[in-house]
This record gives structure tokens, sequence and C-alpha cells, in this order.
């Protein structure tokens, strides 16, 4: 860990890790991650470390981005994006929830590419100061938040427009094509899976590393008691969303998503470039 820290702080020209949200970074929870990516093998981890800072460091208008509670860019997407933090798992961790009605090809309709991209980056940090701000609360490194998902909404149609407009870009945009936070995201259950998301699963998941598609947990519309002993497992059932056969009593207000509007699309890329100018540091 000591020599891949050596090695990270020469590649961004610094004395001393940086203060604050960019310093976990050079934790050695956080650089532990990447050995582990990588087989413990300090020659293959540091290429990755490296190419990863620069995508997570270089962000333009990241931390504003992060700040940014309301302003053009969330209202443009937040309706189509039904994802968000709701109570916190066992150990204190945020709980991130998401249903599958992500129609990612139409709002790159809407919005365009960049604009889409920009918000999502945005939420990575959010993702990221989440497992900053719990480690700093618990006073050790916590390892990836706990995902939820709930497939019931989920349609082949939406899946492919997505994977041709976005997806693919996305992943290309990655270092090495893998996402440049190991270990984000800890454990997924996905709740209500349709027989259709059963079989790409299927098909796909050899396609990525067994670390992650291990992280991976699927439960058909039939199989709510093994659903809710998995979450359970995680998460306290009272912090739990009702939509997600939890106990909460606060409300979702994180939207339904669906297929963006084909009026819509056409209305709003027009405008997107300058109401989005805050996710580029605008």
């Amino acid at each position: 860990v000591r020599e891949l820290r050596l090695a990270l702080l020469q590649y961004r020209g610094l004395a001393a890790p940086p203060q604050g949200f960019y310093g976990q970074f050079f934790t050695r929870g956080r650089l532990l991650t990447y050995l582990r990516a990588n087989g413990g093998s300090l020659k293959a981890a540091t290429p990755r470390a490296c190419e990863c800072l620069d995508y997570i460091m270089d962000y333009g208008g990241g931390m504003l981005a992060l700040a940014a509670a309301a302003g053009d860019g969330p209202d443009l997407f937040t309706p189509w994006t039904p994802t968000g933090f709701y109570g916190h798992d066992r150990r204190g961790v945020p709980v991130l929830y998401a249903k599958a009605a992500f129609d990612g090809g139409g709002l790159v309709a809407a919005h365009g590419y960049d604009s889409l991209y920009n918000y999502l980056r945005r939420f990575d940090l959010l993702v990221w100061h989440a497992l900053w701000s719990a480690s700093l609360r618990s006073g050790k490194c916590q390892y990836g938040l706990c995902m939820v998902v709930d497939a019931a909404p989920f349609t082949i149609g939406r899946f492919h427009r997505q994977l041709e407009t976005f997806d693919r870009r996305q992943i290309a945009s990655w270092p090495r094509k893998e996402h440049p936070l190991p270990e984000g995201i800890a454990t997924v259950i996905v709740c209500n899976v349709p027989v259709v998301l059963a079989q790409l699963w299927a098909m796909f998941k050899y396609v990525l590393p067994r670390r992650d598609r291990e992280r991976v947990h699927l439960f058909s519309s039939g199989s709510k008691s093994a659903y809710l002993k998995k979450l359970a497992a995680h998460v306290d059932l009272r912090q739990v969303p009702s939509c997600f056969s939890g106990e909460g009593t606060a409300p979702w207000r994180y939207g339904e998503g669906g297929d963006v509007p084909a009026a819509s699309r056409r209305k709003s890329h027009r405008s997107s470039s300058k109401r989005l100018s805050w996710t580029d540091g605008g």
C-alpha cells in the first residue's frame, strides 16, 4: 500500500495527500481496493489507480456538481432517473435504491449524450461522498454501498436503446473500460426480476469479472420472502421504503422514471447545453 501511495503522489506531483474529499483516494482502505482488483499486483494496480485518479480528480466542476442540490441540471434528469439514497444499512452507510425505469436512450435524445454523461458523473461523486462521509463517522474505511433495485418496470426496449446510445460510450470512457471506483458497490439486490432480465443476466454475466458478478443477487416476484431475508441481512426493514416492500415511513421522492416522451426529446435537446452549463464548470 505504501508503495502504491508513493507512486500516486509522484504521478500527481503531490508532496502529501490532499485534504478533504479527494484525500480518501490516498487512504489505505481505498488503495487496497485497487490492489485487490488487480490480484494484489503493484505493477498492475499502479497504472490503473493513476488513470482512475485522473478520472476522479480532473472532473471539471466536480465539487460544484456535488454541492448542487437544485438547479437546471438535476431538474432535467431527476424525474427520469428514479435512483437515490434512502436510510442506512447495518453499517451506517446510506443505501442506494433504484427502479429499473431509466430511459437512457430517451434522455440522450432529449438532452444529448454529454449532458447525461456529466449528470451521471455528478452522481458518481455523490456515491463517493456517501462512502467518504460514512467512513468519517465510523472511523474506518467503508467498502461499497448496498444497492437495491426493483426490476418490475424493466423493458427490453429501454434496455436496448440505452445500451446502443449511452452505455457503450460511457464504458469506453472509463479507465480500461472498468468503473473507476473498485468496490464502490458491495452488494446489489434485485427484486421482481422478470424472466427476460433473468435470461439476459444468465447470458451476459460472465462478461463481468467474477468479483463483480458475485455481488449481484436476483429474486423473481415470486421470491419475496427470500428477497426480504437477503435484504434484512444488510438493512433493517424499517429503513427500507415501502415501495421496495420495506417498513420505512418516509416517502419515495425520486420519481418513477419511464419512457421519455418523444415531444420532450425534441423540445429539450435544443436548449440543453445552456441549461446544463453548471455540470461542466460553467
